[in-house]
C-alpha cells in the first residue's frame, strides 16, 4: 500500500485525550491529510469528539480501525503500556505510525517495536512535539551554524511545584506507566537536549530516583510506586555531559521547564514556566544567546519569535503531525525516528538501574 506525493493521506487518531485531541486539530489543518476516523474505548468521549470535529467514522475496537483498507496511518495517543502493542499491530496492518511518547513503558517493549518497525516498510514517527517548536528549530539552525562551537556540557529539567491530585490513574503505576516524571515530562527534555546537540550517543549514566513526596501522597491519593522527582548524569560518547533532572512534586519557587547548552564558542538557554506556583506557562524570550564579541560578553534573543506559550505549543503538534504527512506522502524518514526514541528509553532505563543499584551503569550499543 503505497501513498502518492500528490494524494491526501487518510488517517485516523486512537486514544482521545489531550495528546489525541492535538493530533486531530493538526491533521485538520493540513490540506494533505484526511481525517476519516477516530477510536476510543470511552463511548462519552468517542460520541462528543466525532460531534465537535464532525469526524466521518468513531470505533471503539482499534482492532476494527486498523483492518480497514482505506486507512494509511494512524496516531496512537494511548498510555504508555499500550504503545508498543497497538504501534506492532498497525504496522503489520500495513499503517504508517506516529506514535506518542515514550517509545513504550519498559526497554524490552521499546526493543520489540523497533525491531518491527526495521523489519516493515511502513514510516514511523515518534511524537516528540518540542522539536517542531519553531522556537526550538530557531535554536537548532543556530547549533547547526557552529556559531556556538562544540556543545560539551547540558543542563535539562522540568520541575514541577505541585502536583495536587493531576497525576493519577496509570500514570501512577509503574507497570503501566514506566515511571513518573523522568519517562512522563525528562522524555521531552531530554529528547530536545540530545536533539539540538545533534543526537550523540549515551555511554555511561549515573541515576537518583526519589518517592518522599509520592510517599505522602499515596495517603491521600492510594497507591502510588513511582517517583516524584528523578535526576540523571549523562555521559555521551562525543564527550559531552548532560545533567537532567525532573520532577511531579517538589518545593521549588515555581514549574520551571528548561534547556541549557554549553559550547566552546557561545551558549544558549531556553527556558519557560509557570509566573506562580499556580499561574500558566509564560515565556520571558524565546531564548537567550550567550557569546563575545569584539572581546565583549554579548546576550542576545531573537525578536521574530515573540509568541505567547501556548500559541507556540498548538502549532508545535500542527508542525509535527504535518511533517508525519509529508513523510508518508514522500516515503521519507522522519526527524523523530524509532531509534531515537528507543535511546531515550535506554537512557531512562539505566537511570532507574542506577538509582536501583547504587552504581554507575556503562551502556552498549542496542542489539536492535
Amino acid at each position: 500500500m503505497g501513498v502518492g506525493a500528490n494524494d491526501q493521506v487518510n488517517v485516523a487518531v486512537i486514544g482521545l485525550g489531550w495528546p489525541g485531541q492535538r493530533h486531530i486539530e493538526g491533521y485538520l489543518k493540513d490540506p494533505h491529510a484526511r481525517l476519516v476516523a477516530i477510536c476510543d474505548v470511552s463511548a462519552p468521549l468517542l460520541e462528543s469528539t466525532q460531534a465537535n470535529f464532525g469526524i466521518p467514522d468513531a470505533l471503539s475496537d482499534y482492532r476494527a480501525l486498523l483492518a480497514r483498507p482505506d486507512i494509511d496511518a494512524v496516531s496512537i495517543c494511548l498510555p504508555n503500556w499500550l504503545h508498543s502493542e497497538v504501534s506492532i499491530a498497525a504496522i503489520e496492518a500495513g499503517k504508517h505510525v506516529l506514535c506518542e511518547k515514550p517509545l513504550a513503558n519498559t526497554l524490552a517493549e521499546g526493543e520489540r517495536l523497533t525491531a518491527t518497525v526495521h523489519a516493515h516498510d511502513r514510516i514511523f514517527m515518534l511524537a516528540l512535539n518540542n522539536r517542531f517548536r519553531v522556537e526550538m528549530q530557531a535554536l537548532k539552525r543556530i547549533v547547526e551554524s557552529g556559531q556556538l562551537g562544540d556543545i560539551y556540557y547540558a543542563r535539562a529539567g522540568w520541575l514541577r511545584r505541585r502536583w495536587a491530585g493531576i497525576v493519577r490513574g496509570w500514570f501512577t503505576d509503574k507497570e503501566r506507566s514506566g515511571g513518573g516524571p523522568l519517562i512522563d515530562l525528562g522524555v521531552h527534555m531530554l529528547d530536545l537536549t540530545l536533539w539540538l546537540m545533534g543526537n550523540p550517543k549515551a555511554v555511561r549514566v549515573s541515576g537518583a530516583v526519589y518517592h518522599h513526596l509520592a510517599n505522602e501522597m499515596s495517603k491521600t491519593l492510594g497507591a502510588i510506586n513511582v517517583e516524584d522527582l528523578g535526576s540523571g548524569m549523562i555521559h555521551l560518547d562525543n564527550g559531552a555531559t548532560i545533567m537532567l533532572e525532573t520532577s511531579w512534586m517538589s518545593y521549588i519557587e515555581r514549574e520551571l521547564i528548561y534547556t541549557e547548552l554549553m559550547g566552546t564558542q557561545g551558549g544558549a538557554k531556553y527556558e519557560r514556566g509557570a509566573t506562580s506556583p499556580t499561574g500558566a506557562y509564560t515565556m520571558t524570550a524565546p531564548f537567550q544567546i550567550f557569546t563575545t564579541l569584539a572581546a565583549e560578553q554579548v546576550n542576545a534573543v531573537p525578536t521574530n519569535l515573540a509568541r505567547s506559550a501556548e500559541d507556540l505549543l498548538l502549532t508545535s503538534f500542527a508542525n509535527e503531525t504535518a511533517h508525519f504527512v509529508e513523510c508518508v506522502r514522500e516515503n521519507r524518514e522522519p526527524i523523530a525516528t524509532v531509534d531515537q526514541g528507543l535511546e531515550i528509553l535506554r537512557i531512562l532505563d539505566a537511570v532507574y538501574r542506577s538509582a536501583a543499584e547504587g552504581r554507575e551503569i556503562v551502556l552498549t550499543p542496542s542489539a536492535v
